[in-house]
């Protein structure tokens, strides 16, 4: 608003910032004199001469200063193994985290309901600027003849930006689904075996067999020996 004077006279003011509540803002302790000295033209008109801080050309500025006070996020990364085929067994598949340069962090197995839970990650940053931590996460196959394992390669971006409010805001995504889910999918095939009532068939072909050999060895060498008129005495 306007200040109106109807004398002549020094008049003195002092203008100062009056802080908010916001914790993440540092707010002027600036303190600006203000006189304003009013005088009679010899024309019937007041003019008013202002000066801040003793400088006619002085001018007011409060400089804030925005700093982020809560920096710290974590993300834990949970996924799921499915098998189709059996029921699973606890700690029986494994599974990798690899940061963005391909070098394993940690390997963690399943539990008995398959789900399966990596270490807490830690992240600073954010401010006044955008900050991403890319990983993958991929099962690491077994040697286990019956499994199939799901050759599946999941990409988890994470990103930190200030949220305004003197924090940073954690996102994630995995495969550019934000807050995606890891699930590795994998499948049991029994191995097939003889079945123990189709032995006796081929056990009882192979005597009938060696038994029809022997006989008809045995007719040739009576025979031969007829032939030849040699009999044993």
């Amino acid at each position: 608003d306007e200040l109106s004077f109807t004398k002549e006279g020094v008049y003195t003011f002092s203008v100062k910032e009056k802080p908010g509540e916001e914790s993440f803002i540092h707010f002027s302790k600036e303190v600006y004199q203000i006189k304003v000295t009013v005088t009679d033209n010899d024309a019937g008109k007041l003019i008013a001469a202002v000066t801040v801080n003793d400088k006619s050309d002085g001018k007011i500025v409060f400089a804030n200063d925005y700093q982020l006070t809560d920096t710290d996020r974590e993300l834990v990364l949970t996924g799921t193994k499915k098998l189709t085929g059996r029921d699973l067994v606890a700690g029986e598949f494994a599974f990798g985290l690899y940061d963005e340069k391909g070098a394993l962090i940690e390997t963690v197995t399943n539990d008995a309901s398959g789900a399966f839970t990596f270490s807490k990650l830690s992240f600073q940053g954010g401010e006044n600027e955008i900050v991403k931590y890319t990983y993958t996460v991929k099962e690491i196959a077994g040697s286990e003849s019956t499994i199939t394992y799901d050759k599946a390669v999941y990409t988890v971006v994470v990103t930190l930006m200030d949220n305004g409010q003197g924090g940073t805001e954690l996102t994630y995504t995995v495969n550019g689904v934000e807050n995606g889910k890891l699930v590795f999918n994998n499948v049991y095939v029994e191995l097939e075996t003889p079945e123990t009532g189709d032995e006796f068939p081929v056990m009882l072909m192979t005597a009938l067999m060696l038994m029809s050999a022997t006989g008809l060895a045995l007719v040739l060498v009576l025979l031969k020996r007829r032939k030849s008129g040699k009999w044993a005495a």
